[in-house]
């Protein structure tokens, strides 16, 4: 890391990234319950394995200057790594978490509409919510490198290392040839990104109280979600009319988005706080209804909603950073 003037506040973001990736994908989606998430070797696990990954990402995306989209294509990057070379369920033909999509758009061993779903939904909650979150907690950190050239150099070999773990769990056999296709995509989702989705000016400073539309868009896409699912278990259409209605409608919210001008903080980040409350809450339900640790998921569910209410609140009072504040119109004082 860093020792700059201002190191402390940089570690403060650091660490704070490093350990809230895991818990904001996990715990929140329902697919871990609280008490098995802090058990020492699967919270040491999974806290590597969502932390390093996410903070190199933001690393990269500073060092590069790269916009939010920039960040979304890193972030399937991560979604390959994490579901594909690690959990192996782009691979799964059957059971949880795939589900309804087993079979659907599976193109040899590789489960296509799983995919459609699964990796878009990790570069959102897993990489790009995260960062915001963090960049707005610590705005003085937001644009400085966490990471010195003696950190990367431990960091990078780690992370590497981390793929081998591909082929080392023999309950989840090995696929070689989606191995070798996961790294070719995340190398091109970062070649991509790095060509064409850089940071040409600075984005302006916030300096009017945010509305809550980007809040109620939001939690707009739990009904996304839900279709998605209906969708694949229902299957009324060939899976490439569901891929492409799929790519359609978040290409249609990203250009929307884009259309509205909206700044990556503070009005993005209330988008993934909606986003956040919505899913959470879904999950929440969702685990209470199949009886799956139903006291965990419930409190964990009203924990995160107490967390992300206030987030939003906070981020309207504050939409530049913590700690700062809309300046008064002219003519007036504060």
């Amino acid at each position: 890391m860093t020792t700059d003037t201002d190191g402390k506040t940089t570690r403060k973001a650091f660490w704070m990234l490093f350990f809230i990736a895991a818990p904001l994908a996990e715990i929140l989606s329902g697919n871990v319950p609280v008490l098995k998430f802090i058990f020492p070797p699967g919270f040491i696990f999974l806290t590597l394995v969502y932390g390093l990954p996410v903070v190199l990402i933001r690393e990269f995306a500073v060092a590069k200057r790269l916009n939010i989209l920039g960040i979304i294509l890193l972030g399937l990057g991560y979604g390959l790594f994490n579901e594909g070379v690690l959990a192996k369920t782009l691979t799964q033909l059957s059971g949880q978490p795939v589900g309804p999509f087993a079979g659907y758009g599976q193109v040899g061993a590789f489960e296509g509409g799983w995919a459609v779903f699964i990796v878009f939904w990790h570069a959102l909650h897993s990489v790009l919510y995260p960062i915001l979150i963090t960049h707005w907690t610590f705005p003085a950190a937001a644009k400085k490198r966490w990471m010195s050239p003696r950190a990367l150099k431990i960091a990078l070999p780690l992370f590497a290392a981390l793929y081998s773990l591909h082929f080392i769990f023999k309950n989840r056999p090995p696929v070689p040839a989606a191995f070798i296709g996961y790294l070719l995509a995340t190398a091109l989702f970062a070649v991509i990104a790095v060509r064409l989705c850089r940071q040409k000016t600075e984005p302006a400073a916030a300096d009017t109280k945010p509305s809550l539309k980007p809040v109620w868009i939001g939690m707009a896409t739990v009904f996304f979600y839900i279709a998605h699912y209906a969708l694949a278990a229902k299957r009324p259409f060939p899976f490439p009319v569901f891929a492409l209605l799929a790519a359609g409608i978040i290409a249609f919210t990203v250009w929307r988005i884009a259309r509205a001008g909206w700044r990556p903080t503070p009005e993005i980040l209330l988008f993934g706080l909606g986003d956040d409350l919505a899913f959470s809450t879904l999950a929440g339900i969702g685990t209470i209804a199949t009886h799956n640790a139903p006291v965990q998921h419930g409190i964990a569910a009203v924990c995160f909603a107490v967390i992300f209410i206030r987030l939003i609140r906070a981020v309207r009072r504050a939409p530049a950073g913590r700690g700062t504040a809309i300046a008064p119109p002219q003519g007036e004082t504060a």
